[in-house]
């Protein structure tokens, strides 16, 4: 009696995967230990992602702890003076920023290192009280 072996299918290959495969999310703008100049509290944040930003991606900042309510769709982002009062603790002095690039149902896939900056208002002919 000769006994064969099984047919065996070959291995279909895996899947793609749907989730993107982010590697690195560095704020570049503020700088840690930048001063900001901002009489509103609105400026502009910088950030590099590797690979670039999916269109079905966004990105969520956090403010010294607290989410931004603004979602944006690029890494070049202005966070504007409703931003800043929804989520700063205070107005000048020390603060943090953080990013996050989330999927549509705001899971994170990807988080920034903090970085802490100083925001100052512009002085009213050139002296500060």
């Amino acid at each position: 009696n000769v006994v064969s072996p099984p047919a065996v299918k070959p291995a279909a290959p895996p899947a793609p995967s749907a989730a993107p495969t982010y590697r690195r999310l560095v704020i570049t703008r503020p700088a840690e230990q930048d001063m900001v100049h901002s009489n509103t509290g609105e400026f502009g944040i910088s950030a590099n992602l590797s690979p670039p930003l999916r269109p079905s991606d966004r990105v969520r900042v956090l403010l010294d702890g607290h989410l931004v309510p603004t979602v944006f769709r690029s890494t070049k982002l202005r966070l504007s003076m409703a931003d800043w009062q929804s989520a700063a603790l205070g107005s000048n002095g020390e603060h943090t920023l953080q990013l996050a690039v989330v999927d549509a149902d705001g899971k994170p896939w990807i988080e920034s290192a903090p970085v802490r900056f100083y925001l100052r208002g512009a002085a009213v002919g050139g002296t500060r009280r």
